[in-house]
């Protein structure tokens, strides 16, 4: 398990690894990833959410929990912290190299250029 905190996080950074935001808000931008040029702010998890219910719900940061996640190759454009909390920024690397978002991608190039693509999802 790996955290990033505040002091590891500047403007302008691309982000190394698919990181979970725990704490505080980002803005970044996914184009280089999504090819939209709209920004994208990213708000921290809400486990509350989730803890009162009976369902069990599985972390899903391609779906309902996309909006908590920073992927590798996106760049921050600001962060700001939540009132009250001395760190500005806390997430979780959820995954890096070539299991992260930019490193599929990678791998999809490279398949493609060896010819040998195929149609494996995450």
């Amino acid at each position: 398990v790996f955290f990033f905190e505040s002091s590891e996080l500047h403007a302008g950074m691309v982000m190394p690894v698919d990181a979970l935001l725990l704490s505080g808000t980002c803005v970044c931008n996914e184009a280089s990833l999504t090819g939209e040029s709209v920004l994208q702010t990213k708000i921290p998890l809400d486990v509350s959410k989730h803890s009162n219910t009976d369902v069990e719900t599985k972390f899903d940061m391609f779906g309902i929990h996309r909006g908590s996640v920073l992927f590798a190759g996106s760049n921050i454009i600001q962060y700001e912290s939540q009132p009250g909390q001395k760190e500005k920024i806390k997430m979780l690397a959820l995954r890096s190299g070539t299991y992260s978002c930019r490193g599929e991608m990678v791998r999809h190039l490279v398949k493609a250029k060896n010819g040998s693509i195929s149609n494996d999802s995450h």
